[in-house]
């Protein structure tokens, strides 16, 4: 895509976010988050226990990564699109964090309740709502 790239949060970044969005192959992004999982594997001074954690489509990305075995723990801040996966988060084990906010147009009710009822019977699953957009 680009490296470094910062979006203010205004219309135009906004409208550039979603046109890095429409050219984003997931799956190339999923093997990125494996391979840097294993690099730090293999890190000096890594523990062994590495945890994902993004923000929007970092988000989803992150609760996607939590699906294979890469990872002790995932956080998924904001996630777009996680209830379209959200059965396979169902059948998946490794502890995950999910934020959302009350009034985010790109995750509406609709979506945060699929997700809920997907991930109802797993104990390592913790959803949080915050009263905001």
């Amino acid at each position: 895509m680009e490296p470094r790239v910062e979006l203010p949060y205004i219309r135009e970044g906004t409208l550039r976010a979603f046109e890095f969005l429409k050219r984003l192959d997931e799956d190339k992004a999923a093997a990125d988050i494996a391979g840097c999982a294993a690099y730090l594997r293999g890190a000096a001074g890594v523990g062994g226990r590495i945890a994902v954690l993004g923000f929007c489509l970092g988000g989803k990305l992150a609760a996607k990564a939590s699906t294979t075995d890469a990872f002790a723990a995932a956080v998924a801040f904001y996630g777009v699109g996680i209830d379209k996966f959200a059965p396979a988060l169902a059948a998946a084990s490794c502890p995950l964090q999910l934020h959302f906010a009350s009034r985010d147009r790109f995750v509406p009710e609709e979506a945060r309740a699929a997700i809920a009822s997907a991930l109802s019977g797993r104990g390592n699953v913790e959803m949080h709502l915050y009263d905001t957009d």
